[in-house]
């Protein structure tokens, strides 16, 4: 695991983000996986809405898509899964980049993250959080088990 966690981080510097940026999407992708290499490398379900994540930040969707597009462009994904390495680390980390960087609706992310090298880790896990990953800071889709 914490080899995972070296390389994940090596990734997001590779991909020109800071090191303040780096260590925010390195603790992301341990909060969505716990740097497991079965779920960074591979596809679970999202508890939330039952949709099929893949990679490190469990693209979803149209964005899963386009990540499988260009892992299969430069031969990381078959049989259902990612290549594990450190060429598709990079290729992830590339790919969140190129969505923060074009993609209209993080547009508070490329403003607030992006745009902000020395971000304080509180500041960014909220941007991220709340514009980028999306996903239930609120807990609003935590079912109470008795």
């Amino acid at each position: 695991m914490s080899d995972n966690i070296k390389k994940v981080y090596q990734a997001f510097l590779k991909a020109g983000f800071s090191s303040n940026q780096a260590k925010a999407l390195t603790a992301e992708v341990g909060r969505e996986n716990a740097y497991q290499s079965k779920y960074i490398f591979g596809h679970h379900t999202d508890m939330a809405n039952s949709a099929d994540n893949l990679g490190f930040i469990s693209w979803q969707g149209e964005r899963k898509k386009n990540l499988l597009n260009k892992l299969q462009q430069k031969g990381l994904y078959n049989n259902g899964r990612i290549k594990e390495g450190q060429e598709a680390l990079d290729t992830m980390a590339e790919f969140a980049k190129e969505e923060m960087q074009n993609i209209g609706s993080y547009k508070k992310t490329r403003e607030g993250f992006l745009n902000n090298p020395n971000i304080s880790q509180k500041d960014a896990a909220e941007l991220l959080g709340r514009n980028y990953l999306r996903w239930d800071m609120d807990g609003k889709y935590i079912k109470n088990v008795d």
